[in-house]
């Protein structure tokens, strides 16, 4: 048995891991990572978000779990997308608006929330609906779009 700590200490623990995975200074090559000293830092950012991860009491519904949920709903978005975007994003606005950034700063706080954004809107407008039409089996394909298509009723939380 392991000591349980208050849920927002999990929330510091998950926070602080995150951002010193992200904002770490010293942002080694490939190789370094693996090779140097920097992998025990890595290591042990990597290893605390895990902890508070798995300690995170997410049986309300908090906003914690909300958040969480809908990042789930909305990873195969983020996966298709946050190369693009990234690629897209430090040849037009890093080396211009924000060049005074590093460039884990430019991910962390200029390209993650627009690949948020852009994934949440991809998933509604993309996934949602093709995910709709592959449950609708009955009438013609024009019909089945059109459902599928169709602003759906809403659901009781």
């Amino acid at each position: 048995r392991h000591m349980i700590l208050p849920q927002l200490a999990y929330i510091a623990i998950f926070t602080f891991s995150i951002g010193g995975l992200f904002l770490y200074g010293n942002t080694p090559d490939a190789l370094d990572l693996v090779t140097s000293t920097n992998r025990l830092i890595f290591t042990a950012f990597s290893l605390a978000a895990c902890y508070a991860c798995f300690n995170l009491n997410a049986t309300s519904k908090s906003w914690i779990e909300k958040m969480l949920k809908h990042l789930g709903e909305i990873s195969y978005s983020v996966y298709m997308l946050h190369g693009f975007l990234f690629v897209y994003l430090k040849q037009h606005l890093y080396t211009g608006v924000v060049k005074n950034l590093t460039i884990s700063q430019f991910a962390f706080f200029i390209v993650a929330p627009i690949v948020l954004i852009a994934a949440t809107y991809c998933y509604k407008k993309i996934e949602v609906p093709f995910i709709r039409l592959g449950k609708t089996t009955n009438g013609s394909l024009k019909s089945r779009l059109k459902l599928a298509f169709s602003r759906p009723p809403a659901r009781p939380e």
